[in-house]
Order: C-alpha cells, then structure tokens, then sequence
C-alpha cells in the first residue's frame, strides 16, 4: 500500500472519538504525460447508509438483494458537502470501472485497496465529489478538490480498513 494512505488512514482512526469501526480514505495522484510532474492528494470518505446496510444484509440474509462487490468509481463536480445518507452523487460527471481490487494477507485481512485510472484523454475538470460504487449502491462518499487536465493521467485509490473498536 501507498506509504501517504497508510498514514491518512492510521491518523484518522487516532482522531477517531469512537474507537473506528471501519475508516476509508482516497488518494489521488495525477501524472502529467508531458512533463512527468506528479500531484498527490489526499482525502477522508464517508460510509454511506446504505452501504452499511448492505453490509449488514450480506452477513445475515441468505439472498442479499445487492452484490457487494466494488464495480466503479465515480467523479462529480457538486462541492456539497456528502453525508452518510447521500444515496446518490450530487453532481455525477465521468465513471469508470474499477481497475483492480486486493485484500491484505495475514495480519492485514482487514483492509481492502481499490484503483480506478482515468487517462489524460478521458476526462478533465474541477472535481468536487467522488464516489465508490457497489452496482447501484453509493457505497462510499467524498467531497474532493481535485483539478484534472487533459495531459493528465489520474489514478484514484481508496482504502477500507475494518478495525476492531476499543474501550
């Protein structure tokens, strides 16, 4: 894992007043085809609703009525400020399928990694939002500040971490 996300994530569960039952967090990094500049950014997401109830549906409903399964991510241009109940991006812009999903070994089960990669060509703009998708189901939120050119590429990670909750 990217050494600035594992960080954002362990600085989030430390400032965490309810001992983090799970945190995500989402990494931007632009690359200018021209120059090779790179810009990184980081951001703190928000679990939707219904995305825990989806959660809580796959461990105790034999027949979920959504698959769980992490398909997309998703840009948008709305600065609205996201919230556990959004069910659907404000202001959705540009999506694309996940590139590749992985899940920690041993110690590190707990954590889940997702990329998404958008190149120079197919999208550009002010972004503002950005969300992960599950099919139809906004499982994850986050309000961005990220400007993409047409010279660059960008790869968009995130990470869930489920963690045990202390006293």
């Amino acid at each position: 894992m990217k050494k600035e996300l594992q960080n954002y994530i362990e600085s989030i569960k430390a400032k965490s007043s309810e001992g983090v039952g799970f945190a995500g967090a989402f990494l931007f990094t632009l690359e200018n085809v021209e120059t090779g500049e790179i810009e990184k950014k980081l951001f703190h997401n928000v679990i939707t609703k219904d995305g825990r109830e989806m959660m809580m549906e796959h461990l105790l409903e034999s027949a979920p009525s959504a698959d769980m399964y992490v398909t997309e991510i998703a840009l948008g241009t709305d600065a609205t400020t996201v919230s556990e109940d959004d069910t659907d991006m404000t202001t959705e812009t540009y999506r694309n399928d996940v590139t590749s999903h992985a899940q920690g070994s041993g110690a590190t089960r707990n954590i889940g990694y997702v990329t998404g990669f958008f190149s120079q060509t197919e999208c550009s703009g002010d972004y503002k939002e950005v969300g992960i998708f599950c099919g139809d189901v906004l499982f994850s939120h986050c309000n961005i500040d990220v400007s993409k050119t047409t010279v660059q590429k960008m790869t968009v990670d995130w990470v869930i971490t489920f963690s045990k909750v202390t006293a």
